[in-house]
């Protein structure tokens, strides 16, 4: 039974006032007081007893005890730190560092379960609920614990409406900070292939052509969801008479691209405007719905991206990036997802 009513008064006084902290702390000497306020489930009823900051000074107060958090506070904080920046941040640092969280977060897969413990679970309606899923991804980047990798792989998870956009900000932010493949590859959550279970499931191997620079090699190391991956190379072409302001570019694919892109592939660039603009035509290798992305990284060492997507047979993909540089890049990495 919780004794919130009872302590609210020395909680609130706590709170904000080192002196009642050190009364709170050894008043949970008594083993019924430590039960009913560090281990105790609060009452919904209960909620009205202190106020928001109160309660989560509560709640960070009594995890440091060893007690767990609270469905019903973490809902209730939750609600409130809707319109408040620094809010839902302290909350997400609760729950991120919370000891419990953390110690069964690294051990699943990106799904949390009824049984699971209180912050796990509202690790995982915080992630599929809350509109700004960057909002949630920057600041578990910013807490790098197991709970925060946790949050995000559900937010990386395929049914989630904005994988994509997390998953390019997370390729972004490893390749800026040059981050391996092994921290990575526990921040993204992959569609289990139809039929297999999650255990004995091995993804096919990623066939790399023609990658070259360590931040392209870099970049293509983190792409373990892409089916192949081609690199290639851009020159440009001294044309006289040409527009100043716009420069053609010989873009070269590797040998073998034609097995993993397209057939009779014809591909052309052309730097100017203020963007990077890219042509490929042929007949194209991957299964119709399939995505293309383009990764190019310009002098400020940030990677920009795009996508197309394959159309049946033979067509033509454009690619266009912003593109600020008054030297084009002199190479681009092209990775094909399946659809």
């Amino acid at each position: 039974m919780s004794l919130i009513p009872v302590a609210a008064e020395l909680i609130r006084r706590a709170a904000s006032d080192e002196n009642y902290a050190i009364d709170l702390q050894a008043a949970v000497a008594d083993d019924a007081v430590f039960a009913g306020l560090v281990e105790a489930e609060i009452g919904r009823e209960e909620l009205g007893w202190l106020a928001l900051a109160e309660w989560q000074w509560f709640a960070a107060w009594r995890q440091g005890l060893g007690g767990p958090l609270d469905d019903r506070v973490l809902e209730h904080l939750g609600r409130a730190a809707q319109h408040s920046r620094s809010a839902r941040f302290e909350l997400r640092a609760l729950v991120m560092r919370d000891p419990e969280t953390e110690a069964l977060a690294g051990s699943i897969s990106g799904t949390a379960s009824a049984d699971a413990p209180a912050g796990l679970r509202w690790l995982r309606t915080h992630a599929r609920e809350f509109v700004d899923s960057e909002e949630i991804a920057r600041d578990a980047l910013q807490f790098a614990t197991e709970a925060a990798w946790f949050t995000l792989r559900e937010l990386t998870a395929p049914e989630h409406p904005r994988t994509e956009a997390i998953r390019g900000l997370l390729l972004q932010f490893a390749a800026e900070r040059e981050i391996g493949v092994e921290v990575t590859a526990r921040w993204v959550t992959e569609p289990e292939p139809a039929g297999a279970q999650l255990a004995d499931a091995a993804p096919p191997p990623v066939r790399v052509l023609g990658v070259v620079g360590e931040r392209l090699s870099r970049l293509a190391e983190g792409l373990t969801a892409a089916t192949a991956i081609v690199g290639a190379r851009l020159t440009p072409i001294e044309v006289l008479g040409e527009d100043e302001d716009s420069v053609p570019v010989k873009l070269s694919l590797p040998p073998g691209a034609e097995e993993l892109l397209a057939e009779n592939a014809d591909a052309r660039a052309v730097v100017g405007d203020g963007a990077l603009r890219i042509w490929i035509s042929g007949t194209w290798r991957p299964a119709p719905g399939s995505r293309i992305v383009l990764h190019v990284i310009d002098s400020s060492e940030a990677t920009l991206t795009t996508e197309a997507t394959v159309p049946p047979g033979r067509g033509r993909l454009k690619f266009v990036v912003d593109w600020n540089d008054p030297e084009p890049p002199t190479s681009v990495l092209l990775a094909v997802f399946a659809p």
